[in-house]
């Protein structure tokens, strides 16, 4: 039994030293910042998407609707059904800290609080005392902007035009989320999927023109 742990654990450690040396290859470290992830926020305002969250076989769909106060700099984050039945309602202030404000009783569980405030956090780029290093990609002409907080690591991919097209998070053994943002316009993504591992929860958005 112990043997098999053993080799569960060099395995683990096989496959995470064989994706970061793949990272590398791909990205070579620079000092330009000239494309520094600056997440939602910046460009946001306000935002209204079609919203579809799945936890373990049920589905809730409504309307997300996202708002920033210049004058604070808290973001809202508020999920309702189409009828205006509101399903929860978070704020995002401008340290990082995320504030329940409401949330429906099926959902009122720590671990998906937990998960929501961290997906909410990595949107909009609000992670304190983070050492940020950027990466170059010479054959794809992209960048790739990667964080570390204690344990944690925060993976921001540039399309292109420069619009972050990917989110990743992690702890150093074990993928937790990825965030994809696609479809930009005025610099607000037209669609986003945000995808768990560990917790059955999905969520899709939609941008309402």
């Amino acid at each position: 039994m112990k043997w098999t742990l053993k080799i569960a654990v060099i395995a683990s450690l096989v496959l995470v030293f064989q994706s970061c040396s793949n990272l590398h290859l791909r990205y070579k470290k620079t000092d330009d910042l000239a494309n520094e992830a600056t997440g939602l926020s910046w460009k946001l305002n306000k935002a209204l998407y079609k919203a579809r969250i799945t936890f373990f076989n049920k589905e809730y769909s409504g309307l997300m609707f996202f708002k920033e106060y210049p004058e604070t700099k808290d973001v809202r984050m508020i999920f309702m059904s189409e009828f205006g039945l509101k399903f929860f309602d978070l704020k995002l202030d401008k340290n990082g800290t995320v504030t329940t404000e409401y949330i429906i009783d099926e959902l009122n569980r720590k671990s998906i609080i937990n998960t929501l405030s961290t997906d909410f956090r990595l949107l909009f780029l609000h992670f304190k005392e983070t050492d940020c290093k950027k990466y170059f990609s010479g054959k794809n002409k992209t960048y790739m902007q990667k964080c570390k907080k204690g344990k944690f690591r925060y993976s921001y991919f540039f399309n292109n035009n420069n619009k972050i097209e990917t989110i990743k998070y992690a702890s150093f053994f074990r993928k937790k989320v990825t965030i994809e943002l696609k479809e930009y316009e005025n610099n607000i993504p037209g669609n986003v999927t945000i995808k768990h591992f560990g917790i059955p929860l999905k969520l899709n958005l939609n941008y309402i023109k």
